[in-house]
């Protein structure tokens, strides 16, 4: 509770924020400048007066390489996520959050890789024969839209794998609620049992 819940400030390196629940506070989470290298899993963020994530403050510098999975935004006041400063390759997976609730501030350069997301999510793969016996060790390979391979894995001792795969991309030029983001699904799943 209070302003900042998490705040990470300024020249800091491969941080790991987990198993956190923050409630009633003014910003979740806060990422402010020249940080490289976020883990942030699961973790629930509710009740925000203002922004379940704030990526930036009032400094120039950028934040890199952010990866966000199997967490919760709930209920922010004014935004999910909030872009303020330049923030790169900002990953999310299997995040519950308000894809409509995502503000990206003008302090974002001009150009279109500047303030980006990535949202993805899970395919569980189970991967039998028909006698019903697991298929171990083949990989299963992910196909977007555009029949572009996006993830591949290999099976494990019990013919499953699981693939993270992109439903869409988002930049400052982009908005959810109006459909202008890119999409990469539908998927094809295939596998190949290089036994046969």
């Amino acid at each position: 509770t209070g302003n900042d819940a998490i705040r990470i400030n300024e020249n800091i390196n491969n941080v790991y924020i987990y198993n956190n629940f923050i409630d009633n506070s003014q910003y979740g989470t806060q990422i402010t400048r020249d940080i490289i290298g976020v883990e942030f899993y699961n973790n629930i963020i509710n009740n925000t007066v203002s922004y379940g994530i704030m990526f930036g403050n009032y400094g120039e510098d950028a934040n890199y390489n952010i990866l966000m999975r199997d967490s919760q935004i709930l209920n922010s006041g004014s935004a999910d996520f909030y872009f303020r400063r330049d923030t790169y390759d900002v990953t999310i997976i299997n995040l519950t959050f308000d894809k409509s609730s995502v503000v990206f501030h003008g302090g974002c350069d001009e150009t279109t890789t500047d303030c980006n997301m990535t949202v993805q999510y899970y395919a569980n793969v189970q991967v039998n024969y028909s006698n019903g016996s697991a298929v171990v060790g083949q990989t299963v390979y992910g196909y977007d839209v555009n029949s572009n391979l996006k993830n591949s894995v290999l099976t494990n001792i019990n013919g499953f794998a699981r693939l993270n795969l992109t439903a869409y991309t988002q930049n400052k030029l982009q908005d959810y609620a109006t459909g202008n983001v890119t999409f990469f699904s539908n998927y094809t799943i295939n596998v190949t049992d290089g036994d046969l």
